[in-house]
């Protein structure tokens, strides 16, 4: 991948509309303690939330921190507990990709999973995009169906 086309998958992410539930649902959660869980910079999850009108509302005081654990290791799991003191027993962790979703689910969080994409649709972008490698060409795989 060019360093060109990195910048704009990268830019994407600074751009991102929320579906049209989004805001429904976190209205109805308005008196919940809500926090973002994610792999991706505080940079980037800033912008996300200030450029959304109307914007989410996060209640009580929540610092911003970046650590270098990513999900799906335990390890990131555990940052809700030491910086929301939250038990994972309480929580309710809401996401669309399955690997998270079985993630928190492994370290015992309670777990919804928004299933945007099917299985099938994701594995058609990924065939249809020229910026991901299907398997096959990754692997050698001298089956083009395998």
């Amino acid at each position: 991948m060019t360093e060109l086309a990195f910048a704009r998958i990268m830019d994407k992410y600074l751009h991102l509309d929320l579906y049209p539930d989004a805001l429904a649902a976190l209205a109805t959660m308005k008196d919940l303690k809500l926090a973002i869980l994610s792999n991706g910079s505080p940079d980037m999850l800033n912008a996300l939330v200030q450029q959304q009108r109307p914007r989410p509302r996060a209640r009580g005081n929540h610092q911003h921190r970046f650590q270098k654990i990513f999900k799906p290791s335990p390890d990131a799991y555990t940052l809700i507990e030491s910086t929301l003191h939250i038990p994972p027993h309480e929580v309710l962790f809401i996401s669309s990709n399955p690997w998270d979703a079985c993630g928190a689910k492994a370290f015992g969080l309670n777990v919804a999973w928004i299933e945007r994409v099917s299985p099938e649709a994701m594995a058609l972008a990924c065939v249809e995009s020229d910026l991901v490698a299907a398997a096959h060409d990754v692997q050698g795989d001298p089956h083009p169906d395998g």
